[in-house]
């Protein structure tokens, strides 16, 4: 599926006015209608309607058809690139907020297993003291 027809049938669906949708986008809304035929759209537009349309853009990117082959051998236009780029960084970034999460539980696990590791400590020595005392 064309990428156009993806933001038609989108647009439709939301129920939102494709003149306000096309407002928010900063293009007419001859240039909107433009869009539903074509199979590539600067990423400012597409991340635009996806935002007014509170959809991802991955919601525009999945199910595509391939890109034709190019003269130049490259299968993917520069926009594809930019967002397969621009998604590689999101998930990169996701991926690093899980690392510093996941040091952050070890820390604290650590700790508590100390705590945890004192109070058994602590046990013992009160355990043998009782069983002197009662001696």
């Amino acid at each position: 599926m064309l990428i156009g027809k993806k933001i038609e049938e989108a647009v439709r669906q939301s129920g939102i006015k494709p003149q306000d949708i096309a407002m928010y986008a900063g293009v007419s809304y001859a240039r909107l209608l433009s869009f539903y035929k074509l199979d590539s759209i600067e990423l400012k537009y597409l991340r635009k309607i996806a935002q007014r349309l509170n959809l991802p853009l991955s919601y525009f990117l999945s199910e595509l058809d391939p890109a034709p082959q190019m003269e130049n051998g490259n299968q993917y236009s520069t926009t594809d690139l930019h967002l397969v780029k621009e998604n590689i960084q999101t998930l990169h970034r996701q991926l690093e907020l899980c690392h510093n999460e996941m040091d952050r539980l070890k820390r604290e696990l650590s700790k508590t297993i100390e705590k945890i590791s004192f109070v058994i400590q602590e046990n013992k020595i009160n355990s043998f003291l009782f069983f002197l005392a009662m001696w």
